[in-house]
């Protein structure tokens, strides 16, 4: 439980923000909710551009609310709740709930991993059961949560996350024929940096570099199940989500945003802030700061004039005159 002195003294010291409505209304908060299921102890935030949230609907059992500044929000509602006002409440309430109601994870490794000898793992280290960790280097505040192989050659940074059921620095996948067309391995004795902040979802892979390395930037977050290949170098603070497959050595610019089901062929690049929309077959390189979607993916523009295109094609056969 935390009181609003607490939450108050929090904030202090990260972000600038005004207090709207009668503070003794506000005892304990205990939990964290929606604005729908919330109870009287409960600490929620409200979303003014949400269209399924509205002030003439709005009806919350919480008394301390995070919102932005709002005349309105605050005359009809302040009677009887509390009101933290920012500039963008939902980055507050994710980080006030990090930090009071988030899983606390204890330093130490589980009797049932197994740890190379010559592994070099900071004191403040998690490491959860059945993890196999090889010769590598793990930095301070680090979670290795269960059954994850963490392969020789291998650099993580600090403050890491790995979920259940990762690879990381495992081989890749390069081949070379021989005349007849029989496939040999191409060697895969790179490395692999998993620098500071970097979170990695359950169930994904990341590939060593074939000769060189493969590296994830500071503060990305990978969701479940992608696939990082050998040698893809990926710059810092991208999301990149679940079922993602980025083949090798692409180039992957910061603060980049990919959605859920994206491929990325090898050896292409994309640029800093793009934009990769859900299910897109990336096979040319994207620019800075542009949105690509489709399969195989082009700009956004361009995938909406041909969505436009063939409604119109297949209005025209089907005889609808109402689309």
């Amino acid at each position: 439980m935390i009181s609003l002195p607490d939450i108050k003294s929090f904030l202090s010291t990260q972000f600038e923000y005004k207090l709207c409505g009668d503070e003794s209304k506000v005892t304990l908060i205990d939990n964290i909710s929606t604005i729908e299921a919330a109870n009287n102890s409960s600490l929620c935030w409200f979303a003014q551009n949400d269209g399924s949230i509205t002030v003439e609907n709005f009806k919350t059992n919480s008394s301390l609310i995070i919102c932005s500044e709002n005349p309105e929000i605050e005359t009809i509602l302040k009677r009887d709740k509390v009101f933290i006002l920012v500039k963008k409440p939902k980055i507050v309430f994710a980080v006030i709930a990090k930090e009071f109601f988030t899983e606390k994870i204890s330093a130490g490794i589980h009797p049932s991993a197994d740890i190379h000898p010559e592994a070099v793992i900071a004191d403040t280290v998690s490491i959860g059961p059945f993890s196999i960790i090889g010769k590598c280097e793990i930095g301070d505040n680090t979670i290795i949560r269960g059954n994850n192989f963490i392969n020789d050659n291998v650099k993580i940074g600090k403050n890491v996350i790995i979920e259940p059921g990762c690879v990381i620095g495992a081989s890749g996948s390069g081949y070379a024929r021989m005349e007849d067309g029989f496939p040999i391995p191409f060697p895969q004795i790179g490395k692999t940096f998993i620098e500071d902040f970097v979170e990695i979802g359950a169930k994904s892979y990341v590939a060593r570099g074939a000769l060189g390395f493969t590296k994830i930037g500071r503060g990305t977050k990978i969701g479940l199940a992608c696939m990082i290949g050998h040698n893809v170098n990926i710059g810092i603070n991208g999301i990149i989500l679940a079922n993602t497959l980025i083949a090798g050595s692409a180039i992957i610019g910061d603060e980049v945003y990919i959605a859920p089901s994206v491929t990325i062929r090898n050896k292409v690049k994309v640029g800093r802030k793009a934009l990769l929309g859900m299910g897109a077959l990336v096979i040319k390189d994207v620019g800075e700061n542009e949105t690509v979607m489709g399969s195989p993916a082009e700009s956004m523009e361009i995938f909406f004039k041909k969505q436009r295109i063939l409604k119109e094609f297949f209005d025209e056969k089907t005889g609808n005159e109402n689309s």
